[in-house]
């Protein structure tokens, strides 16, 4: 059942959703004027409010999350200090998440197509203390959803397979290098296979300095199924030495 309209106009008065409107302009705009940016948080613009009034569950953080996915929203870092300076606190939104009408902006940095923006902005966001469960609402998402069912494993072949999956455990990498997500996070550590491993996570948060190999050679096909036999090795470019390795999906299994 969709949520009533009116219900949503208890929380935002139409000022605030056109503030909000001006907000999201700003932040998309050809040349963004950080200036103009601040202006308008200090007006009371909301980075968890609505741009819309039919569409008071979507939030203009997620909204600049998807734009920087693609590619639209390049300032998103340096937006997020902004938004975070004014008080945005990602785990408090006006309108509370629901799990369906209104999803967590972290679970839409979870949507494939990881690249430089979002980690760089993921890793302001974990700096100003992001707790484990809005970043394993990134991770999970980004692991299990759009890895398993966008990407496919049978396509290891293909290089730009091979890169967006690189990108996600850039991403998966540069989380569990905080040390008070990772101890809060027993299945990422699982996921990770850190039980096997003894390299000093916080190297990480250089996620440029790291290649990412794939082993498929231990999977099954089947159209039925998701494959869970993949090895995953890190190496350090400087030095090519190995330095991190485990099966996906069964981080318990020593490989």
């Amino acid at each position: 059942m969709e949520r009533d309209i009116r219900e949503w106009m208890k929380l935002f008065t139409t000022e605030e959703i056109e503030l909000n409107r001006r907000l999201y302009e700003a932040c998309v705009a050809r040349e963004v004027d950080l200036h103009a940016v601040e202006a308008l948080l200090q007006q009371g613009a909301d980075p968890l409010g609505p741009t819309e009034l039919e569409k008071c569950d979507e939030y203009l953080f997620g909204d600049l999350i998807c734009d920087a996915l693609d590619n639209l929203c390049p300032r998103l870092p340096e937006l997020t200090e902004l938004f975070l300076k004014y008080g945005m606190d990602i785990t408090k939104p006006k309108l509370p998440y629901d799990g369906s009408w209104s999803i967590p902006p972290m679970w839409d940095m979870g949507l494939g197509g990881t690249n430089e923006t979002i980690l760089q902005t993921l890793k302001r966001l974990l700096d100003h203390g992001l707790d484990a469960d809005s970043a394993a609402e990134c991770w999970s998402h980004a692991l299990t959803d759009c890895v398993f069912l966008m990407c496919g494993f049978g396509n290891l072949s293909i290089e730009s397979v091979r890169e967006e999956l690189t990108w996600t455990l850039k991403m998966v990498m540069l989380i569990a290098s905080y040390e008070r997500i990772l101890s809060a996070d027993d299945e990422l550590r699982r996921w990770i296979g850190c039980k096997h491993n003894d390299y000093e996570l916080l190297h990480f948060r250089e996620w440029n300095d790291f290649s990412y190999e794939f082993d498929d050679s231990r999977m099954i096909a089947s159209n039925d199924r998701p494959p869970n036999e993949l090895i995953v090795t890190i190496f350090e470019k400087s030095t090519g030495r190995q330095v991190w390795r485990f099966c996906w999906g069964n981080g318990d299994e020593k490989v």
